[in-house]
C-alpha cells in the first residue's frame, strides 16, 4: 500500500461511522418506537371521538321520544326533554270551558239600534278586575243614547281589566230579538265572572232575560287513577278537545 494513496478524511470518515453506528441505530429504534407510539394515540383520539359522537346521537334519539294518542281527535301530546317511552291510559271527562252568559232583548225591529236606559250603571267583575259600566257615560259619547250596539263597544273596551268580552247577536231576526252574549276571555273555573251591582231598576229590568249557558269550568281527565293534565314526574301534556272515553 502506498502511503500516499492513503485520505485521512475518509479514513476518518469511516472511523467514525464504526464508532457510533451502533449509537445511531439504537436512537433510531427507539424513535421508530415512539412513532409507532404516536401513530397509536391518534388512533385512539379518533375512536374515541367516533364513540362519543354515536353515544351523543343515541342519547338525542332516546331524548326524543314523541308523544301520540290512539285517538287524535280527543287532543294532542307534547312531551318534553326528559320523556321516557310508555304507556298511559287517560279518560277526559270533561273540557275546560269559558262561562257564558246571555242577556235577550225584544226590540221591535230596532236591532242593534234598540235603546237601553241611559241613567244607572252595573259592574262586570272578572279574573282580571272588576269595572263599573255606566249608562251615562256611553250616552254621552253616542249622542244621547245607549244601543245595544254602544254598550258592547264599551264592555269589550274595558275586557282587558275585567277578563270578559261581549258578542251582539240577533236571536230570532222575525220579531228582531238580539242578545249579548258575555263570556269569559279565557277558560277555567278560574275566570268566571259576575254582571250585578245594578244601580237603576229600569236598568235591571231591563236585563231581566238572562242566561246562564255555561259555567266556567276546568278539565277533568284521569290516568292510572290520578287527575290533572300533567303526568306527575313525566313531562307530558295534553290538548284536550273532547270528552272520550279511555285513549
Amino acid at each position: 500500500m502506498s502511503y500516499q494513496s492513503i485520505n485521512p478524511g475518509s479514513l476518518a470518515t469511516q472511523y467514525a461511522t464504526v464508532e457510533y453506528q451502533p449509537r445511531f441505530d439504537h436512537v433510531n429504534k427507539k424513535m421508530a418506537v415512539v412513532d409507532q407510539q404516536i401513530a397509536g394515540w391518534a388512533a385512539l383520539n379518533t375512536l374515541m371521538t367516533t364513540m362519543s359522537t354515536a353515544a351523543k346521537t343515541m342519547s338525542e334519539a332516546d331524548s326524543k321520544v314523541k308523544g301520540t294518542l290512539s285517538d287524535d281527535t280527543v287532543g294532542s301530546v307534547a312531551v318534553g326533554e326528559d320523556a321516557v317511552e310508555g304507556s298511559y291510559e287517560i279518560y277526559v271527562e270533561q273540557l275546560a270551558q269559558a262561562q257564558e252568559t246571555g242577556f235577550s232583548f225584544t226590540t221591535g225591529g230596532d236591532g242593534k239600534d234598540f235603546e237601553l236606559p241611559t241613567t244607572g250603571s252595573f259592574d262586570i267583575t272578572g279574573s282580571k278586575g272588576k269595572v263599573t259600566i255606566d249608562m251615562a257615560e256611553i250616552a254621552v259619547k253616542n249622542g244621547g243614547k245607549v244601543t245595544l250596539e254602544s254598550l258592547a263597544a264599551e264592555v269589550n273596551k274595558e275586557s282587558a281589566n275585567t277578563g270578559v268580552e261581549v258578542d251582539l247577536v240577533t236571536l230570532n231576526s222575525t220579531d228582531g230579538t238580539m242578545g249579548l252574549s258575555f263570556r269569559s276571555t279565557e277558560t277555567g273555573a278560574a275566570n268566571g265572572f259576575t254582571i250585578n251591582n245594578f244601580t237603576d231598576s229600569t236598568l235591571e229590568t231591563s236585563f231581566g232575560n238572562r242566561q246562564e249557558v255555561k259555567a266556567a269550568q276546568d278539565a277533568k281527565v284521569k290516568y292510572g287513577g290520578q287527575s290533572g293534565l300533567t303526568i306527575p314526574l313525566i313531562p307530558i301534556k295534553l290538548k284536550l278537545l273532547k270528552v272520550s272515553p279511555l285513549i
